[in-house]
């Protein structure tokens, strides 16, 4: 019961400390358009898409009209047609799961009301309320622009804003710190995605 106690309210502390600080004000960073992007930028961008195999994991928050919870994440890529997506609770316990090996995709959900049947995509929004597609998304926490119609990068040749466009729905996402870690070039370590009154941050510890 202590046990139970002590991770209840680690959780509600935790996530105090995430909801106040994306009521932070972000400062402005100078941008550069499509026409002008820097020769560093395209180095950057070339290094990165040579990582083939990486780990990453941390903390995962969304919020909405009538959806907010968080969850710690683990991103373990073996090869870019072969990865894993884990989401558990504060008590380590497995939640939503996706590996994607080759072109097969395999979802476990123990949330109640997630579809039996459905793509990755109808997971992740019953989960967070948002339309993010796992293909852009796992681009985007490497630092990298996916299918984004629109994105800039800020003075030290790093992506720091993507736009992007799913059937419809816009979704503007906000690169904000970037750390290097395990000999890797550097990387996004904290993440916003924004789609209307929706959004979801994404923090990297390891």
């Amino acid at each position: 019961m202590i046990c139970v106690l002590y991770y209840h309210f680690f959780g509600i502390i935790f996530f105090l400390e995430i909801l106040l600080s994306s009521c932070t004000f972000h400062e402005p960073v100078k941008k550069y358009g499509l026409t002008n992007m820097s020769p560093e930028w395209h180095k950057h961008q070339k290094l990165i898409q040579s990582i083939t195999q990486y780990q990453i994991r941390g903390v995962l928050c969304w919020f909405s009209d009538d959806k907010k919870g968080s969850a710690h994440f683990n991103w373990y890529q073996k090869s870019p047609d072969h990865y894993r997506l884990l989401l558990t609770n504060p008590l380590g316990v497995t939640i939503f799961q996706i590996n994607q090996e080759d072109k097969s995709t395999y979802l476990i959900c123990k949330l109640s009301g997630c579809p039996i049947h459905g793509d990755e995509g109808n997971m992740i929004f019953k989960i967070t309320g948002m339309n993010i597609p796992l293909e852009n998304f796992h681009q985007w926490i490497m630092g990298l622009p996916g299918n984004g119609t629109t994105f800039s990068i800020d003075e030290q040749s790093h992506l720091n804003e993507v736009i992007f466009n799913n059937n419809g729905h816009y979704c503007r996402i906000l690169l904000l710190e970037y750390r290097s870690r395990n000999n890797l070039p550097p990387m996004p370590s904290r993440i916003e995605l924004h789609q209307g009154h929706k959004h979801i941050m994404l923090y990297v510890d390891g």
